[in-house]
């Protein structure tokens, strides 16, 4: 690992509540190795700036960033974190695709005694990011779908690697919480939901966060120049997330 990386962040969100427990400054890295069809962050897709028109002086979004730029933002607002119990979250894009960059925030986070939070698609080779991940106090991982075949067809990846590692960090004791992106009609059957509950039981109970799909990024991909592919999909009634739950519930599973 370099003394002092720099690397590819396209947000730096501070005060934020909802990627971990209390207030939290979010990084996000540029560069994911999914295709989502929901996803609501399509200007992290590329390992590079998203570019406004081509023009190279005004990216959509991401920049190349010195790490202490970036922890000069995280460590900004330490006294809320300590006051809330909240910290930093590392988000995306995907993390794990800038693993010296991601190691040595977290350690020097870490150094400072601040909380730290990874969310991850899970899709990532486990040596170079092992160490980052030993790192974290809090890990959030993704299961999109449990059938490899169907995970394909909506993420662009298969699922066997994803599952892996969600099995890795549960064996290494690092806290996990598997997230589950409510879809509706791509990956709510009973069928799959059943699978989801099975698969974290497998891994010993880690609980499952159910996150109802949303269209909210339906805006970026016109900024992109690009289709959304769920723009007929509304979001699932409160009654189907409810009965997405207790199905998870009644199969055993304990949720967030």
């Amino acid at each position: 690992m370099s003394p002092s990386p720099s690397g590819l962040v396209f947000e730096i969100q501070r005060w934020c509540t909802d990627d971990g427990p209390g207030i939290r400054s979010t990084i996000f890295f540029q560069g994911c190795p999914l295709r989502c069809l929901w996803c609501c962050n399509p200007e992290a897709w590329c390992p590079a700036p998203v570019l406004d028109g081509g023009d190279p002086d005004h990216p959509l979004r991401g920049r190349r960033m010195a790490a202490d730029e970036i922890l000069a933002v995280a460590v900004r607002d330490r006294v809320f974190y300590r006051r809330s119990g909240g910290g930093v979250t590392f988000s995306g894009g995907e993390p794990t695709t800038q693993p010296d960059l991601l190691e040595h925030l977290a350690r020097r986070l870490r150094a400072e005694g601040i909380h730290l939070a990874l969310e991850t698609c899970g899709h990532f080779p486990w040596e170079p990011s092992a160490a980052a991940l030993g790192l974290m106090d809090l890990v959030y991982l993704d299961l999109k779908h449990m059938d490899s075949a169907e995970h394909q067809r909506l993420t662009g990846v298969p699922n066997p690697l994803i599952l892996d590692n969600a099995a890795r960090l549960a064996a290494g004791g690092i806290p996990l919480v598997l997230r589950l992106p409510l879809i509706p009609g791509y990956n709510d059957d009973p069928r799959n939901l059943a699978a989801t509950a099975g698969f974290a039981a497998h891994l010993g109970g880690p609980p499952i966060q159910v996150m109802p799909y949303h269209a909210l990024g339906a805006g970026k991909y016109r900024a992109l120049g690009l289709d959304y592919p769920l723009a007929a999909l509304a979001p699932p009634a409160a009654e189907s997330v409810d009965g997405a739950r207790q199905a998870l519930e009644r199969c055993g599973a304990s949720l967030v």
